[in-house]
């Protein structure tokens, strides 16, 4: 009940924040949206709180691959495109480690974007863990 508390109140709101500003709200609406079903799916079935459906097992996780896939889609051409929220030309970038690190610019986005990402999931695996500790308490 404690851990299902902290993981919904503190852990997913710091960890949304933090991508937020890694990344882009294209980037943060990915990882909050669509990648959100899937991990709990994945999680509980892991876990044996649900089962596969056994009269559509493909449909049912075809369904949620469907929906991630084409956010992983947005997510590449957002980065590819350049409107990953960092680095722009007008100066006002969030981007402090190009400025600290004499200019290395490049690199500092891709490696700003991939950190973005992985406190991103922690929205996923907070929710996840929120959500499947609050479906315990009901059995």
């Amino acid at each position: 009940i404690i851990f299902a508390g902290l993981s919904g109140m503190l852990l997913l709101p710091i960890s949304y924040t933090t991508g937020l500003i890694l990344t882009s709200p294209t980037v943060a609406s990915v990882w909050d949206g669509p990648m959100i079903p899937l991990g709990c799916f994945c999680t509980a079935v892991t876990l044996g709180l649900e089962n596969r459906s056994k009269s559509h097992p493909f449909g049912q996780v075809g369904s949620l691959l469907l929906a991630v896939g084409g956010s992983i889609v947005v997510l590449l051409v957002d980065y590819m495109g350049g409107g990953h929220g960092i680095g722009g030309g007008d100066g006002g970038s969030t981007n402090d480690a190009k400025i600290s690190n004499g200019g290395g610019g490049v690199v500092n986005e891709h490696i700003q974007f991939i950190r973005g990402n992985m406190v991103l999931m922690g929205v996923v695996a907070a929710y996840s863990a929120t959500a499947l500790l609050q479906k315990r308490l009901t059995h």
